[in-house]
């Protein structure tokens, strides 16, 4: 994700299209400088999914949304 202000001790939340929010921080963040940060995270419904960034100090990112899609099922 790319933006500015971010911070190490930052946190991720992403919300699912079911409506389940999930939160990630530390090993799972990594802060590349102030406008970039790469998160590992566990993507695994098909849909409309939100993420937003969190500073320690209570700053926050705008809301980022992207679709995922299911993979083609094989036999």
């Amino acid at each position: 994700m790319t933006g500015d202000h971010f911070r190490n001790g930052m946190s991720v939340l992403f919300d699912a299209p079911n409506g389940v929010w999930t939160w990630y921080q530390g090993g799972a963040i990594t802060l590349h400088s102030d406008t970039s940060f790469t998160v590992t995270a566990m993507i695994d419904k098909a849909g409309l999914w939100d993420i937003t960034a969190h500073n320690a100090d209570g700053a926050e990112s705008n809301e980022v949304q992207f679709n995922v899609v299911a993979p083609n099922a094989t036999n």
